[in-house]
């Protein structure tokens, strides 16, 4: 918990110093993950930007789309796939993760690491992470909410 806690604390300082993306006012818990920004479509956080390490020993830069409708979900996701050679044009490869087999969908950059690695390692990780999380963002805040306004117009909250 520590070790995830000292490591969220640095990259959510970095991000915000850097001033290209905002960062929610959160401090790290000692979980795995982080959310550093949403997008409120309708009432709730539809989106969310985060960051997580993952069981197989890597980190990733992430878009979460979970609108609690999960038709919904694929139908925005399937939106943002169809524009994913501008976007990825603007963000470098991506990972497309339709993730049928449950509600949401993400979409994400993803590097090796781990949280107890070398620190020398961590310190490239948190760069790497703030690099990926500003490319990421960046390129879908404008597309995410216009594909998620263009699904959510007709159907209940």
């Amino acid at each position: 918990e520590r070790a995830y806690i000292a490591f969220f604390a640095a990259l959510l300082s970095e991000l915000r110093a850097t001033q290209a993306v905002p960062v929610k006012d959160v401090s790290p818990d000692g979980t795995n993950w982080v959310v550093v920004d949403a997008i409120r479509i309708r009432n709730a956080e539809d989106v969310t930007f985060s960051f997580s390490f993952t069981r197989e020993k890597r980190m990733r830069a992430e878009m979460y789309i979970d609108t609690g409708q999960a038709e919904a979900n694929k139908q925005i996701f399937d939106l943002l796939s169809a524009q994913r050679e501008v976007i990825e044009a603007q963000t470098g490869p991506l990972e497309w993760e339709r993730l049928n087999h449950r509600r949401a969908c993400r979409i994400a950059h993803y590097a090796r690491g781990h949280i107890l690695a070398e620190p020398s390692e961590l310190d490239a990780l948190r760069k790497w992470a703030v690099s990926a999380m500003i490319a990421l963002r960046t390129a879908m805040v404008g597309p995410v909410t216009d594909a998620a306004r263009q699904v959510l117009v007709d159907q209940p909250k």
